[in-house]
């Protein structure tokens, strides 16, 4: 086999000698052939019976490439420039085989169908088959005097290798095993479809129908990488990919944004040297592109919330028990308490199996875990649907029940005492909460009647003390009326007194409703005229001076974004009168100086929002969506009301400028209203009545514009009502903020916030995002299609600058979901209480360890702290807890960099030390009982790893080696078999 390998391999340069058209050329070309296929079966029997199946459809590529050159260039009666023939439906037949062939193999190697790496190869794809669009089917198909079957031909060649070229594009970007085999295939492919391409130029763009010999080159490899493929097929050792979320990394972020690009690029560049279709069809492949694109933002978006989910249940379970973890209780405790309704009683129990040391000692640790795991699963569902259980420490569990009745409540926390697995018993103190005590207090509480129980005897339940009673504390939890979901849950109104509304303030509002009756009179019938533009005035005048005295009302601490607004008010009211003076007097005139106090008008608008939206979390990611919807929408206003003001060769310089500055604003306003709607954090009611105000000014402006561009002159009166309401909601808004003790942040509400923690993209925002870019792209081929080149152009350039942008939201989406991974890994690896490493990270951290036998010595042990029980009940699970840190921080210190430390579980730590001898890594483990802090002792017990048992073994005879430490005395060390000696200190 490997003598017809090297043959196949030399056979492909000897077929340059031939001079080209010969039959010594041909000849030479197709014993080339024969010589690969001879070498591919050959291979492919080679291979297990299991594993042939794939590769035998390679086979029949080459026999139909085989029989199509023996036709075109032995027995072929067509002439030579004649096209298509007889063979090319055997070339285009060995196109099925191998696409078949690739895609089996593929399977096999674990990539996954759905993942976002097929997402990539598709946008890559798509951008491909635009090229192979523009530049080989459609010069066929438009070509004149081309036959039916040069057109099939000449399109189905092109649709093969946009086949391939995704085959080849899936296998690079897509997660799975690596492996030599699908190397050579994949280069084969490549050969095929640079050939193949080439082919295509020349025949297409030269009209040259002969094959270069480069060309044939290429197709000649691609069969002997087949062959190749096959060979290294019975000898490949799979590899990992390089993980990642969905196979993306940064690298792959440019060739994306290029992909999503090229189609766009294409039509706007050479739009003029285009004709009208291949422009549309290209804007089609850009919305197909581009919507490719944001499905990949779709489904990133879905790979980081299922991994930011696995990690969170990581980060908030004990790894042994898979209950709920320390961090877990304190963080359910106080939401518990933060939530809990009127009539609600909430009882916290703490549990401790009893002689549970004693348990450990007699029958070792691994039936110490097993016995913490099935108490576990015994209590698990004892607390009921809005209880909590969780593993405090150790052999201690802590129990939150919440009932309407407290006798209930404490039946249940008994029935959890007494389901104790293997004959065991526990201990438990029981608290009730007062309603106002810390959760410190009324953990120290539980903690104090569990003291007493397990001192009376244990296989007891004790309750604790009774606080004395207190003053009642002014709460939320006070209000009976409070439910979940409510006002007062959600922050609205929470600890205020029921407001007493001024008279003052009752004449405020009168006069705001009287503002809005004058602006809604603009709807009234009429004739439009002088009469219309007065009424007009004098409804925003009483509106105007509404939102004045409203203003006067805030608060001077409060106060400046409204001064702000307040100016715009004025400058547009001065704006509308002078500008209505000139319309009367001078109908024609355009622009007049009221427009440049409208204009100016927008400055202090604009700073007013922005003032009162300080302090809004403005995450990049967030800032991304705002620029792509207003970006969107600014493309839309420039390609619409701009360009056709400034296309006008009759309007004067100012007229142009004037007519751009207003849509201009405009989309900046739109920005500040789509930040404040998209960006998480917190809104106050004050800014959602500014933020109406914006809307309806802008929304005035639309229809005032979609009117002259379609030829009108006059003002319609929806936006004369408009105009008038944002004064109107403007005092409001001012009004609200007035009348809040705690200023426009003091009667907030929540906004739209990141619940995923996924940088702010929901769902729905995601399909705002999806419309927004795609719109620009749509309309693109819609202008195309009507004719209207110039708006088509810049409507292009808009598309390019959106798909930029949602290349940047991917690659920021990318950097969140490293840094979320990351932080959460972090998390679930890490003991709650002592920052060390937990089981689960220590079991992962000792297998790396032994998976390179011929390093030094290694050493496992196992460090228990003395009597740490009695120390436990002297001076409390505090200074327990505060016993096991400083423990904990002194021996990752004293332990060095080549050893690593863990928490194992309750007292007890375990340590891995690569040393150089023996009696060093035992003086070293040693010398860490000098680091006890608290004048505390500890026990340790060593064992050397003999280089092939397993982890499980060798725990074990540490474990073994400890117990016979402390059954010695305590605080000496024991290594494994050895007798157990006292250590001096």
């Amino acid at each position: 086999m490997r003598a017809c390998g090297v043959l196949a391999v030399l056979a492909v340069p000897l077929t340059l000698l031939p001079r080209a058209g010969t039959p010594g050329a041909t000849a030479a070309y197709l014993t080339s052939v024969a010589v690969s296929g001879l070498f591919l079966v050959t291979a492919v029997r080679a291979l297990p019976g299991g594993r042939r199946g794939p590769w035998w459809w390679l086979v029949p590529p080459l026999g139909l490439a085989a029989v199509g050159e023996c036709w075109l260039r032995t027995s072929s009666p067509w002439p030579p420039d004649a096209w298509p023939t007889p063979a090319d439906a055997f070339f285009l037949a060995a196109y099925v085989p191998l696409v078949v062939a690739v895609g089996r193999l593929d399977r096999q190697r674990g990539a996954r169908p759905a993942s976002g790496g097929v997402l990539d190869s598709l946008v890559v794809s798509a951008a491909g088959l635009a090229l192979f669009v523009v530049f080989m089917i459609i010069p066929v198909l438009t070509a004149p005097d081309t036959s039916t079957a040069a057109r099939i031909a000449g399109t189905l060649y092109p649709l093969a290798d946009a086949t391939l070229l995704y085959l080849i594009l899936r296998h690079l970007l897509t997660t799975g095993t690596r492996t030599p085999s699908m190397t050579w295939l994949v280069t084969g492919l490549v050969c095929v479809l640079l050939g193949d391409t080439e082919q295509n130029v020349e025949a297409d763009q030269l009209g040259n129908v002969s094959y270069p010999a480069w060309v044939n080159i290429l197709w000649l490899c691609s069969y002997v990488c087949y062959g190749l493929a096959a060979y290294q097929a019975a000898r490949d050792e799979p590899a990992p990919a390089p993980a990642g979320p969905g196979g993306t990394r940064f690298g792959r972020l440019g060739l994306l944004t290029l992909s999503a690009g090229l189609p766009t690029v294409l039509a706007v560049g050479l739009g003029g040297q285009l004709d009208r279709g291949t422009r549309v069809q290209l804007g089609i492949c850009s919305v197909v592109v581009l919507a490719l694109l944001l499905a990949r933002v779709g489904d990133l978006l879905r790979e980081l919330r299922t991994t930011s989910a696995e990690l969170a249940v990581l980060a908030r379970t004990d790894p042994l028990t898979r209950l709920a973890n320390r961090r877990t209780w304190d963080l359910e405790l106080a939401r518990h308490r933060s939530r809990l309704l009127e009539g609600d009683v909430l009882l916290v129990a703490l549990l401790d199996l009893d002689h549970f040391k004693a348990y450990n000692d007699m029958y070792g640790h691994q039936a110490g875990d097993d016995l913490l795991r099935e108490a576990a699963d015994a209590w698990r569902a004892g607390t009921g649907a809005d209880g909590v259980l969780a593993r405090w420490g150790g052999e201690e569990f802590a129990a939150l029940v919440v009932t309407r009745d407290e006798a209930s409540g404490r039946e249940c926390l008994e029935a959890l005492r007494r389901n104790v697995p293997r004959g065991q018993t526990c201990s438990a103190g029981v608290a009730r909460w007062d309603g106002t005590e810390s959760t410190q207090d009324l953990l120290r509480r539980a903690d104090e009647a569990l003291y007493r129980a397990k001192a009376s005897g244990r296989d007891r339940t004790e309750l604790a003390d009774q606080l004395p009673a207190r003053s009642p504390v002014p709460s939320p939890r006070a209000s009976p009326a409070r439910r979940p979901g409510s006002a007062a849950d959600r922050g609205e109104g929470a600890d205020q007194e029921p407001e007493k509304v001024s008279a003052g303030t009752w004449r405020l509002r009168a006069a705001g409703v009287v503002a809005g009756v004058c602006v809604l009179a603009n709807l009234s019938p009429g004739p439009s005229g002088a009469g219309r533009g007065g009424l007009y005035v004098l409804s925003i005048t009483v509106s105007v001076a509404f939102a004045l005295l409203a203003v006067r009302k805030v608060p001077a601490d409060r106060r400046h974004p409204f001064v702000l607004t307040a100016w715009a008010c004025v400058t547009w009211l001065a704006g509308t009168v002078l500008f209505g003076i000139y319309q009367y007097r001078w109908p024609d005139t355009f622009p007049t100086p009221g427009d440049a106090l409208l204009i100016a008008g927008y400055l202090p608008l604009i700073l007013g929002v922005w003032r009162l939206d300080q302090g809004r979390r403005n995450a990049f990611g967030g800032l991304l969506d705002v620029a792509i919807v207003t970006a969107s929408a600014g493309v839309l206003s420039f390609v619409f009301i701009v360009l056709p003001q400034v296309s006008q060769t009759d309007l004067s310089v100012g007229a142009r400028v004037v007519g751009s500055a207003y849509p201009l604003f405009d989309v900046l306003l739109l920005f500040l209203v789509v930040k404040v709607l998209l960006l998480p954090g917190r809104r106050s009611r004050a800014l959602w009545w500014l933020i109406a105000a914006v809307v309806s000014t802008m929304s005035a402006d639309v229809i005032q514009n979609v009117v002259v561009l379609n030829g009108g002159n006059a003002y319609p009166r929806p936006a004369y009502v408009l105009w008038g309401l944002f004064y109107v909601l403007l005092g409001v808004s001012a009004l609200q903020t007035s009348r809040q003790p705690g200023g426009h942040r003091a009667n907030e509400t929540v906004g739209v916030t990141d619940a995923s923690g996924l940088a702010g993209l929901t769902v729905a925002r995601l399909l705002v995002l999806a419309f927004a870019a795609l719109l620009p792209a749509v309309l693109m081929v819609a202008l195309d299609v009507g004719s209207t080149r110039r708006q088509a152009f810049f409507m292009g350039i808009g598309s390019l600058v959106v798909t930029v942008m949602v290349a940047a939201r991917i690659w920021d989406l990318l950097r969140v979901l490293d840094q979320q991974v990351a932080e959460l890994a972090r998390t679930a690896r890490n003991d709650p209480l002592t920052g060390l490493a937990n089981r689960r990270s220590w079991d992962l951290e000792l297998a790396r360890l032994m998976d390179v036998p011929d390093e030094p010595v290694l050493l496992v042990g196992l460090l228990d702290l003395d009597h740490f029980k009695k120390y436990n009940d002297t001076h409390g699970h505090q200074g327990g807890d505060d016993l096991l840190r400083e423990a904990a921080r002194a021996w990752s210190l004293g332990i060095g960099p080549q050893g690593r430390i863990a928490r194992w579980g309750g007292e007890e730590f375990a340590v891995a030390l690569r040393c150089a001898t023996v009696e060093e890594g035992v003086a070293r483990l040693d010398g860490l009982r000098a680091l006890v802090p608290f004048g505390e002792t500890c026990s340790v017990g060593i064992a050397r790893w003999d280089g092939t048992e397993p982890a499980d073994d060798l725990l074990r005879r540490a474990d073994e080696a400890l117990y016979r430490a402390k059954a010695s005395g305590r605080d000496r060390s024991v290594l494994s078999g050895r007798p157990a000696g006292v250590t001096t200190v």
